[in-house]
C-alpha cells in the first residue's frame, strides 16, 4: 500500500497534467474561433463596400437630378428678373412717351 506521502505528488501531477491538456484544448478553440471571427469580418467588409458602391450608382443620378433642377430654378429666376427688367423698361418708355 502506498502512502499518503507518495499519492499526494502523483495526484498533483495528474490534475497539472488534465488543466495543461484543457489550457490547450481552450486555448486551440479560441485560436480556431478568432479565425473564424476574422473570415467573417472581412465578408462584412466586402459586404460593406459593395453595398456602398451600388448606393453610389443610385445616388450619383438622383445628384445629378438635383443640380438639374437647381439649374433650372436659376434659370427660370433669371428669366423672370430679365421679363421684369423688360416690363418696367416698357412701361417707362411709355411714360416718357
Amino acid at each position: 500500500m502506498m502512502s499518503p506521502d507518495q499519492i499526494v505528488p502523483i495526484v498533483l501531477i495528474v490534475v497539472m497534467v488534465i488543466v495543461a491538456v484543457v489550457l490547450v484544448a481552450v486555448g486551440i478553440q479560441l485560436f480556431l474561433v478568432l479565425k473564424d471571427t476574422r473570415r467573417l469580418l472581412a465578408s462584412v467588409d466586402r459586404l460593406v463596400v459593395n453595398t456602398d458602391e451600388k448606393l453610389g450608382l443610385v445616388v450619383s443620378p438622383i445628384r445629378t437630378l438635383g443640380s438639374l433642377a437647381a439649374g433650372v430654378a436659376g434659370g427660370m429666376k433669371s428669366f423672370e428678373a430679365f421679363s421684369a427688367w423688360l416690363k418696367n423698361r416698357k412701361v417707362s418708355g411709355s411714360q416718357h412717351g
